[in-house]
């Protein structure tokens, strides 16, 4: 039996508890078609992701890694590195080849060589810049699932993480209990990090109580300096977490602790017109948090309105070690810094609840933020996004979408991981098909290239959570995969699962070429 373990990233909860191995067979849908190809994948591209890994004691131990690969635009990946923390340590890796192989619809697969051997992912393109991945290797001995961004090598230097950042860094403390770190600093473009604040939830205790300040450094690795210039890859220092970092751009930063005891990763993102009064947001949010609760593994989702400091129309909901809870609150309060941090707290109570709710979150701009959970005895974090003014229709859904989720099931007698990445179409008419690729850890079956099909029902007041459904034609088959869906700005719909079976949280991104 493997030990259980619980991990947090940014909107996905981990946790592995697997027995058995077997193989997976499934139906294989027509080629897709669509307007991607080998080409759409051109450039250096930065990716992060988190998982479990099986280990020769029979234990599950979570892992992390972080890199950049080169990929040519005609299928082949020509270089590239990689740090990877394991429960035997962190590692440092330099590509020196690989491949990839995209279709019509965004979906493809990865590979990535180094010393140790080769890596397989299946991908799924959400534009020629973004996209999502999912580990599916060879041996079934792991999975992990995550992201992957282009790189802006103009950057690629001290100059270039400048400026005011929002982060949020989660995962594993020293003594493997669960951490969420979200906060703010300031880059000087020289090597310094200043006048940052965070709030650090270590095991459902805040450090300090929250809104402490920090500081910190960041230069080229000693070992390897031109990693800085060829990769965008460094050492960082920031409120007592050590490690490596990579830059996307001056806007996106990736961080990967190495060297101070835990396993957190994380991103910050450049903040841009952060408001210092309440009246600096204003309408609907929603929001898909991942971690842990009293129970075990938990995903939280939600809806709330804002206005001038008040709150109205929340909704939360809850899927706490699989027990699903639903709940309503007509009013609440929220708070801006008037520094110009972008740190705010929210705070609302539900009728039978005997505890408050109790998030801070900080903004990335006036309609994005990373939020954290401080409710008593929850460690979890996400994202929290802006919903517009625009009609939520089934008309203004229509269209293709990346599908990636992560999570926890036993659908299928055995518990642990799940990761599932894919692509799927939405038509006018609610309707779901598309290609999935899973990786069921709990089982140690992988199903690669299956048909996809389901539905998204729109609730009567569909700024709220709405029903997704899904299928997929596994051997046996997954049928009936139910999600809460909470739609936000620019079509992008957060997901939290809502069955017994699968606590999981993830995200459907409009697909862009």
């Amino acid at each position: 039996m493997k030990r259980a373990s619980v991990l947090l990233v940014c909107v996905a909860a981990f946790w592995a508890v697997a027995c058995s191995n077997s193989g997976g067979s499934t139906t294989t849908p027509p080629p897709p078609t669509g307007p991607f190809s080998n080409s759409s994948l051109n450039g250096q591209y930065a990716f992060i992701m988190t998982g479990s890994e099986a280990r020769s004691t029979g234990n599950v131990e979570p892992y992390a890694r972080i890199g950049s690969f080169t990929a040519l635009g005609n299928g082949t990946i020509s270089t590239g590195v990689e740090d990877v923390s394991l429960a035997t340590g962190v590692n440092y890796f330099g590509f020196t080849g690989g491949s990839y192989d995209i279709s019509g619809d965004g979906t493809g697969s990865l590979t990535l060589t180094d010393s140790s051997g080769t890596l397989t992912f299946a991908i799924t393109l959400a534009s020629s810049s973004t996209g999502y991945l999912i580990e599916v290797p060879t041996d079934l001995e792991s999975t992990a699932s995550g992201s992957f961004m282009k790189q802006d090598a103009a950057q690629f230097g001290v100059t270039g993480i400048s400026n005011n950042y929002a982060f949020d860094f989660s995962g594993l403390d020293s003594s493997g209990l669960p951490r969420s770190v979200v906060g703010q600093f300031f880059s000087n473009g020289g090597g310094s990090f200043s006048t940052g604040v965070d709030d650090d939830n270590d095991a459902a205790v805040i450090t300090n109580g929250g809104n402490q300040q920090i500081n910190g450094s960041y230069a080229a690795d000693g070992l390897n300096p031109t990693d800085l210039v060829n990769f965008g890859r460094g050492d960082f220092s920031l409120g007592g977490i050590t490690g490596v970092f990579y830059i996307v751009g001056s806007n996106e930063v990736l961080f990967l602790e190495t060297t101070s005891g835990g396993l957190l990763t994380g991103t910050a993102l450049q903040q841009t017109g952060i408001p210092t009064t309440t009246a600096g947001i204003s309408g609907g949010f929603v929001y898909v948090m991942g971690g842990s609760g009293a129970g075990g593994p938990l995903a939280r989702g939600g809806k709330f309105s804002t206005s001038g400091g008040s709150l109205s129309n929340i909704i939360v909901d809850n899927n706490n070690a699989g027990t699903l809870l639903s709940l309503k609150s007509s009013s609440g309060t929220y708070t801006i810094d008037s520094s110009g941090d972008g740190r705010g707290t929210i705070n609302y109570d539900v009728s039978g609840q005997k505890n408050t709710f109790q998030y801070v979150f900080y903004l990335v701009s006036p309609n994005q933020a990373f939020i954290q959970d401080q409710s008593i005895g929850i460690v979890a974090d996400g994202s929290m996004m802006g919903q517009g003014t625009s009609n939520i229709t089934n008309a203004s859904l229509a269209g293709t979408y990346a599908l990636n989720w992560s999570g926890v099931t036993s659908a299928s007698g055995s518990s642990g991981e799940e990761d599932l990445v894919g692509q799927t179409t939405l038509s006018s008419s609610d309707a779901l098909t598309g290609t999935a690729n899973l990786n069921e850890f709990s089982t140690d079956r992988q199903y690669l290239g299956t048909t996809l099909t389901g539905q998204l029902t729109l609730a009567t007041d569909p700024t709220s959570h709405n029903a997704l459904t899904i299928n997929l034609a596994t051997n046996p088959a997954n049928d009936g995969i139910t999600f809460f869906a909470y739609v936000a700005n620019n079509n992008t719909v957060l997901l939290m699962s809502t069955q017994t079976v699968r606590i999981a949280a993830g995200v459907l991104a409009p697909q862009t070429q």
